[in-house]
């Protein structure tokens, strides 16, 4: 279980959720999509997955300490403003023209993830 502290909120992921979230923040498994005209990871969230409820809401994801409705997004939103990518349930995504300043939030994303393990 690795737990850290952001915002003044405490929050718990499980070990195999935050593998999965390392594969899906990690900008080595972009790929160009040519029907949506973007970069995409296309990813699937392990949380969504086991969490989602049949009505949208979180249910108890982790990050439902943020909002009900979408915690993940409300949580990169107070890490960068603006934030230059899309989170979704199947994939995070970004636009061509906003592809270096995505790839460098990721980075960042996956930094903090290191510091976090590192003080487990």
């Amino acid at each position: 279980m690795i737990k850290f502290k952001k915002f003044g909120k405490e929050i718990k992921i499980h070990n195999y959720d935050w593998k999965k979230l390392r594969e899906r923040f990690d900008v080595k498994n972009a790929r160009w999509d040519f029907v949506m005209e973007d970069y995409r990871v296309g990813k699937d969230c392990s949380l969504c997955d086991r969490y989602k409820t049949l009505f949208g809401s979180c249910g108890s994801c982790p990050f439902v300490v943020f909002d009900r409705e979408n915690g993940c997004m409300d949580f990169f939103k107070k890490l960068f403003n603006p934030m230059r990518f899309k989170v979704g349930s199947m994939a995070v995504h970004w636009p061509k023209q906003a592809n270096k300043l995505a790839r460098k939030q990721l980075g960042q994303i996956l930094k903090m993830m290191d510091k976090i393990e590192a003080s487990q």
